[in-house]
């Protein structure tokens, strides 16, 4: 009995509860196919991870009609496979018809722009994905636009991973316009995306009226000390937007923010005491801790 006799028998026996995992083991699109007419007659798989297995376009395609059907998988991650944007295609046909899947990761697939639109096509009428990621997928401006185009029609995502999708100015706006009345995003990570100071002004945007985001991650962004206050000035006026916030250094506005808005301190004193790990600033985390405590 060769592997992939092994993968068809293994999932048919599968009973409920069951994860199955194959990642770093590169079964190609052969073994893609294989997986996939199982999973038309697996009844009970609730996890399939399947990172960096070589899947390639055909074996997502195959994949993606077992995941059509499949009545109770939760969980799909094909992490770099190299599906590019026909992979992507597929697998946002299927998810217009699967109504259990909660949790994709779809990222470094090279889906471009394209599969970016297919995706976010998709996600205009599924129901059931509660955690996308879509992190190192070259998506574009482009891609992000149609990315925000589709979540302001999803009220179910509620973390979305973006980490080194390049997003330029404009598409930050767009994304900005989605997040002022998106009412179902908790986390959002978008490490690495190239936001300069003028994305960082568009975030603050969002987050002075955004009444549901709490976790953002920002690492490793052209952020400067400009943009950083815009972001403080937001949580001033919204202190309720955020309680965890990563890669924006608050410490040379964190007087300010209390000044204005002692509140904060209160409700989102997490925020102030862990963002200091990029830099040291002339207020420490001692001076701030004490700051909250006397008020």
């Amino acid at each position: 009995m060769d592997l992939f006799d092994l993968i068809w028998s293994g999932l048919l026996l599968m009973s409920d509860h069951c994860s199955c995992r194959m990642g770093i083991n590169i079964i190609g699109p052969e073994g893609g196919e294989d997986i996939g007419q199982a999973l038309e007659r697996n009844k009970t798989l609730k996890e399939l991870n399947l990172f960096n297995v070589d899947l390639l376009p055909d074996g997502c395609h195959a994949i993606s009609r077992g995941l059509a059907v499949h009545p109770a998988l939760t969980s799909l991650n094909i992490f770099n496979n190299n599906i590019g944007p026909g992979g992507a295609k597929d697998i946002a046909r299927a998810l217009t018809k699967n109504n259990t899947l909660t949790s994709l990761n779809i990222g470094s697939n090279n889906i471009g722009w394209f599969g970016s639109k297919d995706i976010a096509e998709m996600l205009k009428v599924n129901t059931s994905l509660t955690a996308v990621d879509l992190s190192l997928n070259f998506m574009g401006g482009e891609g992000v636009q149609y990315l925000s185009e589709g979540l302001a029609l999803n009220n179910t995502v509620t973390a979305l991973d973006l980490i080194s999708n390049s997003i330029p100015p404009k598409a930050v706006e767009f994304f900005a316009d989605m997040l002022t009345f998106n009412t179902a995003i908790r986390k959002l990570d978008v490490t690495y995306c190239d936001i300069t100071d003028e994305g960082a002004y568009q975030f603050a945007r969002a987050i002075k009226v955004n009444p549901a985001l709490e976790d953002l991650r920002m690492y490793g962004n052209d952020i400067s000390s400009d943009g950083e206050r815009q972001i403080a000035l937001a949580l001033k006026e919204n202190p309720r937007s955020l309680t965890k916030l990563w890669g924006i250094s608050l410490g040379p506005f964190a007087e300010l923010v209390f000044r204005l808005n002692p509140l904060y301190f209160h409700e989102c004193n997490e925020v102030i005491l862990k963002c200091y790990v990029d830099e040291v600033f002339e207020q420490s985390e001692e001076h701030i801790a004490a700051m909250w405590t006397q008020h």
